[in-house]
């Protein structure tokens, strides 16, 4: 996947990450929550105001960039798709 649309999927993630974060729910499905765990294992919840530029590079490379990400919907599904 070309460079910028892998760093579009990591703002999305971390703003995903920090709504899910804010909102709470009683319970996430299993891929959402595995993808907010290995978030927030790469970057704290926001608290306060900061620039998040580099929150977002840090999925991007530490997540995105990741096999156990890549293969986790098929493992999740029985699928053999990849992302």
């Amino acid at each position: 996947m070309p460079a910028r649309p892998r760093r579009l999927l990591a703002v999305e993630a971390v703003v995903a990450a920090q709504a899910v974060d804010t909102a709470a729910p009683a319970a996430l499905g299993r891929g959402p929550e595995f993808l907010r765990r290995a978030i927030r294992e790469v970057v704290l919840r926001l608290e306060d105001d900061r620039p998040c530029g580099v929150d977002v590079e840090a999925v991007r490379h530490a997540i995105l960039e990741s096999d156990d990400v890549r293969s986790t919907p098929r493992a999740l599904t029985g699928e053999a798709s990849a992302l």
